[in-house]
């Protein structure tokens, strides 16, 4: 598997992109897309969900619809 990763990643031109950063995307599309985090722990086959957890970052529009959301509640 390494050898065609790396073989189709050259015939791209794409540098710098591991096999790993296909588990990331994954991951945090769904998350992004509202998929519960137990549900990504058992697509990801994590054991711990910690581990699922890892794989998740806040986008600049999730986090303004938090303070939103805190500005709407103290209003």
């Amino acid at each position: 598997a390494p050898t065609c990763w790396t073989s189709l990643l050259e015939d791209a031109e794409i540098s710098n992109f591991r096999w790993h950063d296909l588990r990331h995307t994954f991951d945090a599309t769904l998350a992004n897309n509202n998929v519960p985090l137990p549900t990504l722990q058992a697509l990801m086959g994590h054991a711990n969900i910690r581990t699922t957890s890892l794989y998740l970052h806040a986008t600049d529009e999730q986090k303004k619809s938090a303070v939103d959301l805190l500005e709407r509640a103290y209003a």
